[in-house]
């Protein structure tokens, strides 16, 4: 089982500031699953919407079908669903201006948090005609946003 590698479980962020964490998923054998979490630390006086955005850096074409679900988590409340599809569905929301989720950070000054859980799944199909069995690798660079208003 692949261990995801990420560069910041942890983020912090204030209005009108975008970071970056890169998660690192390598050699996934045919039917592997994995989770991991990114804390959203947000503090400003303005309010602001907070959204995930993540982009493939570098994927094998067998990596582009990863199953990928994102929840969003705060409060202490079960966490919300907000995108299921492939890696590639993903890349291209972020390549057309769309995160997922939608988070409203209060501007009061205090720290406000979200987690986003990413939850993964390479499907256990065959490789397709001349795609090598085991090149199930993808980097993911996972920017979180937020929008003052």
């Amino acid at each position: 089982m692949t261990t995801p590698a990420v560069s910041a479980a942890t983020i912090d962020l204030t209005g009108g500031a975008t970071r970056t964490a890169r998660l690192r998923l390598g050699r996934l054998a045919p039917g592997e699953r994995g989770i991991t979490a990114l804390t959203v630390r947000y503090r400003d006086a303005a309010d602001a919407t907070v959204s995930l955005f993540a982009d493939a850096v570098a994927a094998s074409a067998r990596a582009r079908r990863l199953r990928i679900g994102v929840f969003e988590r705060r409060g202490g409340r079960l966490p919300c669903p907000v995108f299921t599809g492939t890696l590639a569905d993903l890349a291209a929301r972020a390549r057309e201006g769309r995160g997922v989720g939608r988070w409203t950070a209060r501007g009061d000054g205090a720290e406000h948090t979200v987690t986003y859980e990413v939850q993964w799944r390479l499907p256990d199909e065959p490789a397709e005609s001349g795609e090598p069995a085991a090149d199930a690798s993808a980097e993911l660079s996972v920017a979180v946003a937020a929008q003052t208003w």
